[in-house]
Order: structure tokens, then C-alpha cells, then sequence
């Protein structure tokens, strides 16, 4: 029987270094000197990688690759949702700014409708809200081709009132989409039917839009998607939902006493505007 070898007599498993050479710990403060400045002339010549500048470049490409033969496609306008998060968001804004006006410039036919979002894939965003797209677009190279889009649960992420958000687009003409659906409080974009969690904030956006002729300027969207894995015959009941009430409310906002909502401000009566609306939404 041969005698049991110790631990230390056992050929090691580790690896050799890549350079076939053992490993040497005994540097001098010489050798630590010399390897920092090995260190910053590898980085003068490989930083524009580290900052991802090439990804940007091809994005810029691909995108140029999906807006040829625009003649046979019907993406007008295009839409960007811009996402990120960086303590150095100045130079980002400034990037997208580089980008949009890239896009304008391949394309003379081109609009964008840049749709804000505050999360998701990161918990922060260069371009979180209305008034964030609309000064980005204000700054770009041609204001009149850049617009923005509007999504309910995105501006309820933000805290916003989606309605208000209509409206301050509209103000400036540059509200051109909107995707309606709903929102269960500040988690991920869950993308809800439409109406399903607040009634009465799904009724304001369609007032809003409505009063305000907005079927003349733009296209209105459902972004909704199914709440649970569920049988394909009905997977698709949300957009059905979506689509019936967003036209019911349509109904209610045309046929709500527009009189007394006027008398009810004039008086300062807001509880009794609160209760009138709220009624006429209920139903008799």
C-alpha cells in the first residue's frame, strides 16, 4: 500500500499566469510608477472606448438604416424614448441633442416625437417629462420636426397629472401621439387598460384631448398589454376594454353640461363640480 501524499507534496491546479511566467509580488515603488504611467498611455489610447462613443455612432447608423426608402414605410412620425441615468446628464442631454439633429439632417421628411419616460430600464432618465422633451426639442436643428409624445403611465411614474401634460404640449402645438392606458401607483410601466385604475384621470385626458380637437393634429394610442398569462381567445380583451372605453368617454366628455361646469367655476363651487362630474361619469 503506498503512503498517503500530503497536501503540500500534490501538484498544484493552479493556472500558470497568461505570460507563462510565475507570479512575482516583490514590486519596488519604481515598478509601481512605471506600471501607472503603462497604465495612462494604454488609457490616451483606448479612452473613447470606455465612454462607449462607439455605440452611439453605430446606434446613429442603424437608425439611418431604418429610415431609408422612408417612401415605402409608414413610421411618420418617428418616436425615441430616450432612457438612461449619468451624474454627467449635461453631456447626455447634449448627445441626444447630437443625435436628434443627426437624424433631422439624414432625413428632410423626417419628424420626432420623442416619448418621455422616468424609469425603466434605469431609475432615472435624461428625458423624464413634457417639458424635458420640449426644451430638447426646442434646442434642435429644426423645432418645427420635433414633437413629443405622450404616455399615461409614464407621466404618472414622474408624478404628474397626465392631463396637464396634454395640455402643456398642446399649448405649444407639439403634442403629435398619445399612448393612453393606466397606471396602479409607483412601480414598474405596467401599462394598464385604459380606465382601469383611475376613472376619473382617464376621463380628463380624453376631455382634454377632445375639447381641444386634437384628431385634427395627431394619432391616439393604446398601449396596453394583457395583466396576466391568460388563454390565447382572450389575450387580447385589453384592447378591447381600452378601445370601448376610451369612446365612452368620448360619449360623456361631448355630453357633459358645459354650462354648469362654467357656472360652478364662476361660483368657486368646486365640491359641487367635483360631485357633478363624478355623477355624470356614474351614470343614472
Amino acid at each position: 500500500m503506498s503512503a498517503k501524499t500530503s497536501r503540500a507534496d500534490r501538484p498544484s491546479s493552479v493556472c500558470p499566469p497568461a505570460s507563462g511566467q510565475p507570479p512575482w509580488s516583490q514590486l519596488k515603488p519604481e515598478d509601481l510608477a512605471a506600471s501607472a504611467e503603462e497604465l495612462l498611455s494604454f488609457h490616451d489610447v483606448f479612452h473613447d472606448c470606455f465612454s462607449r462613443r462607439e455605440q452611439r455612432r453605430w446606434s446613429l447608423f442603424y437608425l439611418c438604416g431604418q429610415l431609408s426608402n422612408t417612401e415605402r414605410k409608414t413610421i411618420e412620425p418617428m418616436v425615441l424614448t430616450l432612457q438612461g441615468a449619468d451624474p454627467n446628464a449635461g453631456r447626455a442631454a447634449h448627445q441626444l441633442l447630437e443625435a436628434i439633429n443627426t437624424l433631422l439632417a439624414y432625413d428632410a421628411q423626417l419628424r420626432i416625437a420623442v416619448e418621455p419616460k422616468p424609469n425603466e430600464p434605469m431609475d432615472l432618465a435624461y428625458i423624464p417629462t413634457m417639458g424635458h422633451a420640449l426644451a430638447l426639442g426646442f434646442q434642435s436643428s429644426d423645432p418645427k420636426r420635433v414633437g413629443v409624445l405622450m404616455e399615461t403611465a409614464h407621466s404618472l411614474l414622474a408624478g404628474l397629472d397626465p392631463a396637464d401634460e396634454i395640455d402643456f404640449a398642446m399649448a405649444f402645438g407639439k403634442l403629435w401621439s398619445v399612448h393612453l392606458n393606466d397606471q396602479n401607483g409607483l412601480k414598474f410601466d405596467q401599462d394598464r387598460s385604459f380606465g382601469a385604475v383611475n376613472l376619473r384621470g382617464a376621463f380628463n385626458q380624453v376631455r382634454v384631448l377632445d375639447e381641444n380637437r386634437f384628431w385634427e393634429v395627431g394619432v391616439v394610442g393604446l398601449d396596453v398589454k394583457a395583466l396576466r398569462t391568460q388563454p390565447a381567445e382572450l389575450a387580447t380583451k385589453h384592447l378591447r376594454n381600452s378601445l370601448h372605453m376610451f369612446l365612452r368617454l368620448v360619449e360623456l366628455s361631448r355630453s357633459l353640461d358645459r354650462r354648469a361646469v362654467e357656472q360652478l367655476i364662476a361660483n368657486r363651487d368646486y365640491e359641487e363640480l367635483d360631485w357633478l362630474i363624478l355623477d355624470h361619469l356614474m351614470g343614472k
